[in-house]
C-alpha cells in the first residue's frame, strides 16, 4: 500500500471520529437560543402557558430564551436553564402578578407594570466597583433579572434577596417612570447618598442613616 492510500485512510478515519464526536456533543436539553415556536417544539407547552398567563392576561412578554441584542453587551452573560425558567415563571406569577391582582385590581399591572420580563442565568458583574447587578429596569417597560441559575430554590433568604426583593424593586423603577414620586423625598437624607461607596456600608449602618439597606443609600432613585 502506497503512502497516498495510507494518508487517505487516516484522513477518512479522523473525519469519522469527528462526526461521531459532533453527534455526541449535540445538546440533550431544550435550546434556550433557538426560538422554535412549532407545535412539536420541546418548549411548546411552556411557551403556550407563558402566552396565556403573562401575555394575554397582563400584556407581558416573558423572555427566557437569551437574545444577545436584547441584553447589555457590556456584560458577559449566559442564559437561564430551561427547567429553572419554568420554576421562576410560576414563582414570579404567584408572588408578583397574582398578588397585585388581588390586592389592587386586575388591570393595575396592565397599566403600570413592565411589558417585558427577561431572565438571565448569570450575574451581571461590575468589575469597576466589584459589585453585581441583580436586576435592571429600562424605559418604563422592561425588567431584567440576573443570576437566575445561581439561585438555590430551597433557600428562602437567598430567594428574598436575589429574586423577590429585586423584582419588586425593579417594578418600583418601572412605576416611577410613569408615576413620579415627590421631589421632596430626595431631601430627607440629602447628604448621605454615596453612588460610588454604598457597597462599603453594611445594611445595619445604612439603616442607622435612615435607609432600608446599603443599596438604597446609593442615590434617591434607589432609596
Amino acid at each position: 500500500m502506497d503512502m497516498k492510500k495510507i494518508l487517505n485512510i487516516i484522513l477518512i478515519s479522523c473525519l469519522s471520529l469527528l462526526f461521531v464526536g459532533c453527534k455526541d456533543d449535540e445538546p440533550q436539553k431544550p435550546s434556550i437560543f433557538i426560538d422554535d415556536t412549532s407545535e412539536n417544539a420541546i418548549t411548546a407547552d411552556f411557551d403556550k402557558w407563558l402566552v396565556e398567563t403573562y401575555t394575554k392576561r397582563y400584556n407581558v412578554d416573558f423572555q427566557y430564551k437569551l437574545v444577545d441584542s436584547n441584553t447589555d453587551e457590556s456584560y458577559n452573560l449566559s442564559p437561564t436553564d430551561y427547567e429553572r425558567s419554568k420554576e421562576l415563571a410560576h414563582v414570579i406569577n404567584y408572588l408578583w402578578f397574582d398578588v397585585y391582582s388581588k390586592v389592587v385590581y386586575d388591570d393595575f399591572l396592565k397599566l403600570y407594570g413592565p411589558r417585558i420580563i427577561m431572565l438571565v442565568g448569570s450575574y451581571a458583574v461590575n468589575a469597576s466597583n466589584h459589585t453585581i447587578t441583580l436586576g435592571t429596569a429600562e424605559g418604563g417597560i422592561k425588567v431584567t433579572l440576573y443570576g437566575m441559575n445561581e439561585l438555590k430554590m430551597n433557600d428562602i433568604n437567598m430567594l428574598n434577596e436575589f429574586i423577590f426583593e429585586t423584582m419588586h424593586h425593579e417594578f418600583s423603577h418601572i412605576l416611577h417612570q410613569t408615576k413620579v414620586y415627590p421631589k421632596e423625598f430626595e431631601q430627607l437624607t440629602p447628604g448621605s447618598y454615596s453612588p460610588t461607596g454604598w457597597q462599603n456600608r453594611t445594611d445595619k449602618e445604612a439603616r442607622q442613616m435612615g435607609f432600608v439597606g446599603a443599596y438604597a443609600s446609593s442615590q434617591p432613585r434607589e432609596d
